[in-house]
């Protein structure tokens, strides 16, 4: 009874534990590198990556963790290279023996010593958003209690990774529309709704050089009063 109400107790650790991290990080990064440390501490696991996808059905290295000593992990990989029909949105892949999976050996871009994996997607709208990688060098050493321990918080971790890609396009896009509007010859202006400037462009400026945050809009005519 100790050892399975201890069991819960480490388990709400972990859970809140990865909350927090969620909630210190917008950066994938940032967030990859303190959760490998996380799982790996936890479940006591070798070696804990996290890889994200990029172009071409490539998946990125994101982080992987040091607590086991270091190895030399790819910095991407083709995810055809995974075995069966992997798509990345499927549930958790535990390749328990290589020696005993369909991998072809001249592809497998991991260290070879390497022979027990868990490969948990991150999937959230229909979309893998990270690949979560167990990996140990005994076979078998991926239990199931690893498994679910994990599966716990992969919906969590899902989210945080989706929000994160939706807040990275968001800030390509301003990325985008602010470079086209700097070049822009015609000036250029954000304003709330009475006419209170919070933003403008160089042409802007360059045409009124007395413009600041806040200033009044119609200040800008020639006759205030009149202006729309």
């Amino acid at each position: 009874a100790n050892a399975a109400f201890r069991s819960k107790i480490d388990e709400l650790s972990f859970v809140t534990r990865v909350g927090e991290a969620i909630s210190r990080h917008t950066s994938a990064r940032e967030l990859s590198d303190e959760l490998v440390e996380i799982i790996a501490e936890t479940t006591l696991s070798k070696h804990a990556l996290l890889y994200r996808p990029s172009l071409n059905k490539r998946y990125e290295l994101q982080a992987a963790s040091k607590m086991f000593g270091d190895r030399d992990f790819p910095v991407s990989f083709d995810v055809s290279v995974l075995p069966g029909n992997f798509t990345g949105k499927t549930g958790p892949v535990a390749l328990l023996d290589l020696d005993a999976e369909e991998i072809d050996n001249s592809r497998w871009p991991f260290p070879p010593a390497l022979r027990s994996w868990l490969i948990i997607p991150l999937v959230a709208r229909d979309t893998c958003h990270a690949l979560l990688m167990l990996a140990d060098e005994e076979p078998g050493a991926i239990s199931a209690s690893r498994e679910r321990t994990l599966s716990m918080v992969a919906p969590q971790l899902s989210s945080a990774f989706s929000n994160i890609k939706l807040y990275e396009d968001l800030k390509a896009s301003e990325a985008k529309y602010r470079t086209f509007v700097e070049r822009m010859q015609d000036a250029v202006y954000i304003c709330t709704p009475d006419l209170r400037i919070i933003d403008s462009n160089q042409a802007a400026i360059a045409l009124y050089a007395r413009v600041e945050f806040w200033t009044d809009l119609k200040s800008l005519f020639a006759n205030p009063e009149t202006a729309a």
